[in-house]
């Protein structure tokens, strides 16, 4: 294999091409109507016994890998993510039957990506992919305790898009830093009525209240190992 260089896509000839697999963490700083709805319910539900209110998580961690390559300055991504986040509630256990001190819930995120992006500035250290455009298949389920009681299912199948942009520094060989950060928005509205379901929260359902966006920054950090022909 000929020595790997990180001049990547603009300054290679076009009929190069380069590809690399990419690891490492993930965050996703969530604004969701529907989370925030879910947590204001149950905290209205229960407004008689709870010491400490339920609140929308702020931030989902994990973990993402993708393959990715680039061609005459096209560059695209296909990769998967998971991450994870919690809500929690505590309840004075001489108001509640069995003594029950709170719910944890705990969210589990998966996600599809694809990616398109264009390399607008490459040199042999690093390179800059802006607009870099995603869609996102997300896959959101619940793990739900309190004292007497455990749950778990899915809360919905969400369609996200995002735009973003994507730096990658040469550490060397066949190594570079990849840092992806992008806002990923709702398409369509996802209905969040099993989590009500699950955590026995009541709901008109009549009424679109168990709906909600799911929007927010996403950032990827992660290692990229390179090949090119």
């Amino acid at each position: 294999m000929k020595k790997l260089l990180f001049v990547l896509f603009l300054t290679f000839p076009a009929f190069s091409q380069l590809a690399y697999l990419t690891g490492g963490a993930d965050f996703r700083f969530s604004s969701s109507t529907g989370l925030d709805k879910f947590a204001e319910r149950y905290n209205q539900t229960r407004s008689s016994i709870i010491t400490k209110k339920m609140e929308s998580p702020g931030t989902f961690s994990g973990w993402f890998v993708n393959f990715g390559g680039g061609f005459a300055g096209i560059t695209f991504d296909l990769g998967y993510s998971r991450q994870t986040a919690s809500m929690k509630a505590e309840t004075d256990p001489l108001r509640t039957s069995g003594g029950g001190t709170g719910r944890d819930i705990d969210l589990i995120l998966g996600n599809f990506m694809f990616g398109v992006g264009f390399a607008i500035a490459t040199s042999r250290d690093m390179a800059l992919i802006f607009p870099n455009f995603e869609a996102n298949l997300l896959d959101l389920s619940y793990e739900t305790r309190t004292n007497t009681t455990s749950k778990s299912g899915d809360v919905s199948t969400i369609a996200n898009a995002g735009i973003g942009m994507k730096l990658m520094f040469s550490l060397g060989g066949t190594f570079a830093v990849t840092i992806h950060p992008s806002y990923n928005f709702t398409l369509l509205e996802p209905n969040f009525s099993s989590l009500y379901d699950g955590t026995s929260t009541s709901y008109d359902v009549m009424s679109d209240e168990t709906k909600g966006s799911f929007n927010g920054f996403h950032i990827r950090l992660g290692l990229s190992f390179l090949i090119t022909d």
